[in-house]
This record gives C-alpha cells, sequence and structure tokens, in this order.
C-alpha cells in the first residue's frame, strides 16, 4: 500500500499549487478514470463535527450505516478530540500539527484496509507552518 498526495487548497473545488499542472492534472484524470467504480471515503475534522469519516453527502456524519469496527470507531474518535483539543483557527504547537497529521495517515491506512478496495479512503491533512492543507489518498 502506498501513499499519492494531491496538494490543493480548497473542497470540492481544486486549486493546484504544483507548477506542472498539465502532468498532474492528467495523472489524475487517468487515475480517477481508473477508479470510477470504487465508493470515495474522506477522513476530515472540521469545525463542530464529531465524526471524521464521510461515505459521501448521502450518510456524511451517520456512524451508524458505516462499517466500522469498534476498534478503529474508538481510534477515529480519538483523532477527533485531539483535533477538538488542540486546534481552534490554528494549531496550539507545531508539535501538535504534525502529531494530528501523523495520526491521520495512520488512521486512514487502518480505514482502508478495514474496508478494503472497494473504497477509495483520502484524508484532509491539516496545514503546518512548511505545509499547506492538503489531501492524500492512503491505500492504492
Amino acid at each position: 500500500m502506498g501513499t499519492q498526495q494531491y496538494v490543493y487548497t480548497s473542497y470540492p473545488t481544486y486549486s493546484w499549487s504544483l507548477t506542472n499542472d498539465r502532468l498532474i492534472t492528467g495523472y489524475l484524470r487517468r487515475s480517477l478514470l481508473k477508479r470510477s467504480d470504487r465508493t470515495t471515503v474522506r477522513l476530515l475534522n472540521d469545525g463542530p463535527m464529531k465524526w471524521p469519516i464521510w461515505f459521501g453527502n448521502a450518510i456524511a456524519d451517520d456512524r451508524s450505516r458505516q462499517s466500522i469496527s469498534g476498534a478503529l470507531e474508538l481510534e477515529l474518535l480519538e483523532w477527533t478530540r485531539f483535533y477538538h483539543e488542540h486546534y481552534n483557527d490554528e494549531w496550539d504547537s507545531i508539535e501538535n500539527s504534525m502529531r494530528y497529521n501523523e495520526a491521520g495517515r495512520a488512521v486512514a491506512q487502518r480505514v482502508s484496509a478495514e474496508l478494503g478496495s472497494d473504497y477509495r479512503v483520502l484524508v484532509q491533512l491539516q496545514r503546518t507552518a512548511s505545509e499547506p492543507q492538503r489531501w492524500i489518498e492512503v491505500g492504492v
């Protein structure tokens, strides 16, 4: 399992911050076309959200309709708790922003492994002093 990084600054309209847009856009188009039969799952924390997994807007914040094990559910809730404890329009420390992003990558890998190949898992990582807010795809 690998990790692919896509750098864009807003959702759902993407603003590319890479210099070779044509190459990246072509790669993404081919990548997305190959995987069009997969359900996209997004992991993110924002504002007052208490549950970080979105299987699309139809069942967005409804934990009862998502096929996640109890142990993984606890990890996701802990990741969300950490976000709310340490982020309020900005991170309380660089270390906590890095810790949050590392935990996000790890929990997204576990979500991908648990859901299987029918799902495309994206995780939103928070901006740090040296990196913009971005989405990465895990489990591909």
